[in-house]
């Protein structure tokens, strides 16, 4: 095997070289969302309603797979009224309703040399939007991971995932995100990376 400044001649040993994102950024598939005013924190909800997401993302009739790679919240002031609950589900069926704040999903590549960068992500992500009730059947969600976070706001206290691409779902579907604490709503600052797949 090449060593040294050799390796980089031959792309299979440049991603060995390289860490676990290099490849889908390199290639213009993975993008952070995050919100784009520095700062901004955004109010939760104070229970738990099905068409009621703290974020979501979704897309219907889309041209790739949507796979959530991480998740990063810190919980800022002021305090939630009790524990704070996270649950994350993921939905065959788009099941964005109406309402919410759209953020812009920003794309990881940023080479002016390459195409790829001017690659708009084909998935929506919105900030406390209203989404559709819940299917039956096939069409029920998969509640797949759920944590109980303290209430405790220390400058600021952060809650991370690591999903390492294990959460996809197909052109036509839904990740919904939800996050309450009785009495007051968490409020969160947030970052979020995607990748997208054929």
């Amino acid at each position: 095997m090449p060593g040294g400044s050799e390796a980089y001649f031959l792309e299979a040993f440049r991603l060995n070289d390289r860490g676990v994102a290099y490849a889908s950024a390199k290639s213009g598939r993975r993008f952070a969302v995050t919100h784009q005013t520095p700062g901004t924190a955004i109010a939760a909800q104070t229970s738990f309603v099905a068409t009621t997401p703290t974020f979501l993302v979704s897309q219907s009739g889309g041209s790739k797979r949507v796979v959530l790679s991480s998740m990063n919240l810190s919980l800022v002031a002021p305090a939630p009224g009790g524990a704070v609950n996270v649950l994350v589900a993921i939905d065959r069926t788009n099941r964005y309703s109406a309402g919410g704040t759209s953020v812009t999903p920003q794309n990881l590549l940023a080479d002016p040399d390459d195409a790829a960068d001017a690659n708009a992500a084909g998935f929506a992500f919105r900030t406390n939007p209203t989404a559709s009730a819940a299917g039956a059947g096939a069409n029920v969600p998969r509640y797949a991971w759920v944590w109980s976070i303290p209430r405790v706001v220390a400058n600021p206290t952060p809650f991370s995932v690591g999903f390492d691409d294990g959460a996809v779902i197909g052109k036509t579907g839904s990740i919904l995100i939800y996050t309450w604490a009785a009495t007051t709503a968490p409020s969160w600052l947030f970052s979020f990376e995607f990748v997208e797949e054929d």
